[in-house]
């Protein structure tokens, strides 16, 4: 019976090291993968972080076409009145001389 009981205790360990070894490996694996999650998420993060400075960069610095376009019409508008001021004075001007 002595016997029995050493080859059962010896088996014991043998299940219980393994069992340890496994759960070690295991939490050393779910570590890893949280860490690699993680640097994922701070990647992506980063990169939104990084679209959302660049939207606000072109926003502050270009102008955008609808702006373009009503400076643009304000600005023709404003020629023709010049235009059409210089064409009345320089015919009041000649028409006193």
């Amino acid at each position: 019976m002595n016997e029995w009981a050493t080859i059962l205790l010896a088996t014991l360990a043998v299940i219980i090291s393994f069992i340890g070894v496994v759960w070690k490996m295991s939490t050393d694996i779910r570590g890893e993968h949280k860490a690699t999650n993680d640097a994922q998420s701070k990647s992506v993060a980063r990169v939104y972080e990084r679209f959302d400075d660049f939207k606000k960069e072109v926003g502050e610095s270009h102008v955008s076409k609808e702006v373009f376009t009503l400076t643009y019409t304000a600005l023709i508008n404003d020629l023709t009145e010049i235009k059409q001021d210089v064409k009345a004075l320089l015919g009041k001007s000649s028409g006193q001389h």
